[in-house]
C-alpha cells in the first residue's frame, strides 16, 4: 500500500495560523467590548421596532422629513415613560406607606377579636412579650414608612451607570433610524455583484425583518386588549369597593401593557403586581380581579392571540418556550423580549436553506419537487402509529433508472 505524502508550502501554512491568529483576536475584542456590543445590538433592534411608526409618521409630515419623524417618536416614548412613573411610583409609595403604618393596628385588632389567638397567646405566656413587640414595632415601622419615599429616590440616585447606557442607546437608536436607508442602499450595492444573489438576500432580509415587525405590532395589539381590560375591571371594582381608587385603572393599564412585552410570563407579572396592589386596598377585590384575568387571558391565549399571530411568526410553542429559555441564560430579562424575534429570523433562514436545498435535489433527479408538500413519513422517534418508511431519493432514482432504461428497449 503507498504511502500519500501531503506537502504544504511555507505561504499557505503562514497563512492558514494569520487567519487563526485574526479570528481569535477578532473574538477577543468582541469579548472584552461585549458591554458596547450588546448596547449596539440593542439599538438596532430597537431602530428595527420603531422603524414602521417613524416611516408613517414621516409619509404624514410636509417634506417627509425623517429627522422630524423620529423626533416625533423619541418625544411619545419619553411621554410614557413619564406617565408610568409619575402614575406608578407614588401608588407604590402611598400603599406601603399605608400597610406599613397599619400593620401594628391590625395585629392589634386581631389580638382584641380573635378568641383562639388569645388562647394561644395566653397559653404560652406571650401576651406581655406580644404587646411590648407590638409597642416596638410601631415606633420602628413608622419611621420606615415616613423613609420610604427618600430610600426610592436614594436608589434613583444610584442608577448613573444605567442613565449613560440608556443615553447611549437612544442616541445610537435615533442615528441609526435617520441614516439607516442611506446606509442600507450603500451595503447592497457595495457588498453585491451578482444582481440575482442581491435580490434573492433581499427578499429574505425582507422577510426577518417582516418577523420582528409583525411579532411587536401583534404583542402591542395584545398588551394593549389586556391593559384595557384590566383598567375596566379596576373602574367598575371601585364602583363596589370604594377604598379602590379610581385612578388607579390608569396605572394598572400601564403596568399590564408594559410587562405584556415579556414573553410567556409577561401576563402572570402584569397581573400579579396589580392584584398585589388591589390587596392593599381591599383584599376581595383582589380575588375578583384575579379571578376574571386569568379568564381574559385564557380566552386572549386560546382564542384572540391564534388569530392575531398567526401567519406572522409560525413557530410552534416549543420553539417560543425553548427561545425564551435560551434567552434568559444568556441575556437575562433582555434576552427573553428579543429571544422570540430572533428565533423567528432563524427559522426564516433555515427555511430558506431547506427550501433551496430540496430543490437543488429535485433538479439533481430531474423531477419538481414542492418544497413544502413533503410532510409525510418524516418521524423516526415519535411516530403516529405504523406507517410505512420513506424511501431514499437514492431508490427512486435507481427506480427512475431502470425505468427509463425498459422504455429505450421498448
Amino acid at each position: 500500500m503507498k504511502e500519500t505524502k501531503l506537502s504544504v508550502d511555507t505561504g499557505t501554512f503562514i497563512r492558514f495560523w494569520l487567519v487563526i491568529l485574526g479570528f481569535a483576536a477578532v473574538i477577543g475584542a468582541i469579548w472584552l467590548a461585549r458591554n458596547a456590543v450588546v448596547l449596539v445590538l440593542v439599538s438596532f433592534f430597537l431602530a428595527l421596532v420603531l422603524n414602521r411608526p417613524v416611516s408613517f409618521i414621516a409619509r404624514h409630515m410636509p417634506g417627509r422629513s425623517r429627522i422630524f419623524a423620529t423626533l416625533i417618536a423619541y418625544l411619545l416614548i419619553v411621554a410614557l415613560i413619564m406617565l408610568v412613573f409619575f402614575n406608578l411610583v407614588p401608588i407604590f409609595v402611598k400603599q406601603i406607606s399605608l400597610f406599613l403604618s397599619n400593620l401594628p393596628a391590625t395585629l392589634q385588632a386581631l389580638q382584641n377579636n380573635s378568641q383562639w389567638f388569645n388562647d394561644f397567646l395566653n397559653q404560652y405566656n406571650l401576651t406581655n412579650q406580644f404587646d411590648e413587640w407590638l409597642v416596638d414595632m410601631q415606633k420602628q415601622l413608622g419611621s420606615i414608612a415616613s423613609s420610604v419615599g427618600g430610600s426610592f429616590i436614594a436608589a434613583l440616585s444610584g442608577l448613573a451607570s444605567a442613565m449613560v447606557s440608556t443615553l447611549f442607546v437612544s442616541v445610537l437608536t435615533f442615528l441609526m433610524l435617520i441614516e439607516g436607508p442611506t446606509w442600507e442602499e450603500k451595503f447592497w450595492r457595495l457588498a453585491y455583484r451578482n444582481a440575482n444573489k442581491r435580490r434573492r438576500h433581499q427578499e429574505l432580509a425582507r422577510k426577518m425583518y417582516n418577523v420582528v415587525s409583525d411579532y411587536v405590532s401583534g404583542q402591542t395589539a395584545l398588551a394593549a386588549l389586556s391593559g384595557t381590560f384590566s383598567a375596566i375591571l379596576i373602574v367598575i371594582l371601585a364602583q363596589f369597593f370604594p377604598e379602590v381608587e379610581t385612578g388607579f385603572a390608569l396605572t394598572a393599564w400601564l403596568l399590564v401593557f408594559l410587562t405584556m412585552f415579556i414573553p410567556m410570563f409577561g401576563a402572570f407579572i402584569g397581573g400579579g403586581v396589580v392584584t398585589l396592589l388591589l390587596a392593599l386596598y381591599a383584599w376581595p377585590a383582589a380575588v375578583i380581579f384575579v379571578v376574571l384575568f386569568t379568564i381574559e387571558q385564557q380566552i386572549e391565549n386560546n382564542i384572540i392571540q391564534p388569530k392575531i399571530q398567526s401567519k406572522k411568526l409560525n413557530m410552534s410553542a416549543l420553539v417560543v418556550l425553548l427561545a425564551v429559555i435560551f434567552g434568559l441564560q444568556i441575556a437575562g430579562l433582555l434576552g427573553a423580549l428579543v429571544a422570540i424575534p430572533v428565533a423567528g429570523i432563524i427559522m426564516v433562514w433555515l427555511r430558506d436553506v431547506m427550501s433551496r436545498r430540496r430543490i437543488r435535489l429535485a433538479t439533481e433527479w430531474d423531477k419538481a419537487v414542492d418544497p413544502g408538500s413533503d410532510r409525510s413519513n418524516m418521524s423516526v422517534v415519535f411516530v403516529q402509529g405504523q406507517r410505512k418508511p420513506m424511501k431514499s431519493l437514492a431508490k427512486i432514482g435507481r427506480k427512475l433508472k431502470k425505468k427509463s432504461q425498459r422504455n429505450r428497449e421498448k
